[in-house]
């Protein structure tokens, strides 16, 4: 895929003025396994979307372990810490797989959206799927069990089952470790 392709194919850009301004400022991002883009707190310097790989969103927790928040794992998704996306972290970002990021930096970002309409629709729409996808989320937490909890994760998340490693799942469950290991193993799932 090339950066033309992904802007106007994965973010969905049509107008020629504005994928003609991103082009020159984009750039892709080889992230390591593990590594941190973004750390809570950070102002970051630019926007990034997933190109290839996965990340997770988290923070830390009260009792001092850090709690997934969120995944990123198809082309086109936002890496952002918080809302607004130019604002300081509000979450730590880490690659979970290498990965790639797509970006550009946030201030171009920023007068893209405020001038362009079609900018400012892609943001709007990002907005939107975002606030429902943690609406279904907290629903998801305080009205499953252990097992429709993980269910619903291999159902939303099918791509991530193998590559995630179990305790970020259980932490974004807000189950224990052993209690996923039992629900895995209760559907014949190898622990």
């Amino acid at each position: 895929m090339t950066i033309e392709s992904f802007v106007r194919e994965t973010l969905g850009l049509t107008d020629e003025a504005v994928v003609q301004s991103i082009l020159p400022l984009a750039e892709i991002q080889t992230v390591k396994k593990n590594e941190i883009v973004l750390r809570e707190g950070q102002t970051p310097e630019r926007l990034a979307f997933l190109w290839s790989g996965a990340f997770r969103g988290y923070f830390n927790s009260r009792t001092g372990k850090d709690a997934t928040d969120c995944f990123c794992c198809r082309p086109g998704d936002p890496i952002v810490a918080s809302i607004p996306f130019y604002a300081p972290a509000q979450i730590t970002m880490q690659a979970i797989k290498q990965s790639e990021m797509f970006t550009v930096p946030i201030q171009a970002a920023v007068g893209l959206i405020e001038r362009e309409p079609e900018a400012q629709r892609l943001h709007d729409r990002l907005m939107y799927h975002s606030m429902n996808i943690h609406a279904e989320i907290r629903q998801m937490l305080s009205s499953m069990d252990a097992a429709e909890k993980y269910r619903w994760f291999i159902s939303r998340y099918p791509e991530l089952e193998e590559d995630v490693p179990l305790r970020y799942i259980a932490s974004f469950l807000d189950v224990s470790p052993v209690t996923l290991s039992r629900v895995r193993a209760a559907q014949g799932i190898p622990v």
